[in-house]
C-alpha cells in the first residue's frame, strides 16, 4: 500500500505485517527527509499517515511509542494553540465592536436645535429648550397624491415638549422626509425640519410676546390650570398631517409651474 493512500479505512483490512511495515516507512521518511527541512505537503502526507497508523495499531494492541509521536502531538498543540488564539482574537473583535464608538447624539442635537431655532423664526413661535423631551408619539404619515405615482410621500414624525422652568411647555415635531418631494426638503440634502403648531393648531396654551410680535410658551406665574386653555397633542398631529400636505401640494404646483415655463 503506497503511503498517500493510507486513512482509516484502507487500513483495517492490512496485515499485521504490513500495517507495522508501512509504521516503519512512515519514520524512515521522516527520517531521510527531516534534514532537508520538509515541505508542507509532504509533512502534512506523514503527519496524517502517522496518525491514522497509530490509531490502528492502539486498536489491534500494539505497543507504538516514537520520537515522532512527539513530533506529531507538538505540531497538533501548536496548531490547536494558534487556531484557539485566531478564533479568539476574531470573536473579540465581533464581540468587543463598538457601533456607538463615536458619540454621534451630541451631533444630531446640535442639528436639531439649530432646526428649532429656524422653525421658531418661521412660525414666529419663542419657548426655551431648557427642557426639551420627546413625548414617545412616533408615526409615518403618507401624504395622498397622483403626482409621483408610485412614489409615496411619506414622512416620519416624532411629538416633543419643550419650555423653560418658569414655562409651561408646547409642542413640536420633529420630521423627516423619507420618501418622494416635499416643498423646501430635499431627501437627500436635508431631510430633516420642525414644525411648531400655531394657537389655534393645537398649542392653545401660547399667549402673545410682550412686543405683541408673535407667539410664546406662557410663563407659569401666569398660567392658571384648569382655566387657561391647554394644548393639546391629537389636534397638534392633525394640523401637521394639514402642514404637510401643504408641503406636497406646493412641490407639485412649483413643478406645473417649471412644466408650463419650459414649454
Amino acid at each position: 500500500m503506497k503511503i498517500l493512500d493510507i486513512n482509516p479505512k484502507t487500513i483495517k483490512g492490512v496485515p499485521d505485517k504490513e500495517v507495522l511495515s508501512l509504521h516503519r516507512r512512515v519514520h524512515q521518511l521522516y527520517t531521510i527527509n527531516r534534514p532537508r527541512k520538509l515541505s508542507n505537503d509532504l509533512s502534512n502526507v506523514l503527519y496524517r499517515a502517522h496518525n491514522y497508523l497509530s490509531d490502528e495499531m492502539e486498536r489491534r494492541k500494539f505497543n507504538h511509542t516514537s520520537y515522532l509521536d512527539k513530533r506529531i502531538k507538538s505540531v497538533s498543540e501548536k496548531i490547536e494553540k494558534d487556531y484557539e488564539m485566531i478564533i479568539t482574537e476574531k470573536l473579540k473583535f465581533i464581540y468587543e465592536y463598538d457601533k456607538d464608538f463615536f458619540i454621534y447624539k451630541t451631533i444630531a442635537d446640535d442639528h436639531w436645535n439649530e432646526l428649532i431655532q429656524k422653525a421658531k423664526d418661521t412660525f414666529r413661535i419663542q419657548f426655551d429648550l431648557e427642557n426639551n423631551d420627546s413625548c414617545r408619539q412616533q408615526k409615518e404619515i403618507i401624504i395622498p397624491q397622483d403626482q409621483w405615482k408610485p412614489t409615496q410621500c411619506k414622512f416620519k414624525c416624532e411629538l416633543f415638549q419643550a419650555g423653560g422652568d418658569w414655562q409651561i411647555p408646547i409642542y413640536y415635531f420633529r420630521c423627516q422626509l423619507i420618501e418622494g418631494y416635499a416643498f423646501e426638503v430635499g431627501k437627500y440634502n436635508d431631510p430633516f425640519f420642525i414644525y411648531i403648531p400655531g394657537k389655534k393648531e393645537g398649542n392653545y396654551n401660547l399667549v402673545r410676546t410682550k412686543k405683541d410680535d408673535g407667539w410664546c410658551a406662557p410663563d407659569n406665574n401666569e398660567y392658571t390650570e384648569g382655566i387657561d386653555p391647554e394644548a393639546n397633542d391629537k389636534d397638534c398631529w392633525k394640523s401637521l398631517e394639514n402642514y404637510l400636505k401643504s408641503l406636497v401640494d406646493l412641490e407639485i404646483e412649483n413643478i406645473k409651474i417649471e412644466q408650463i415655463q419650459n414649454k
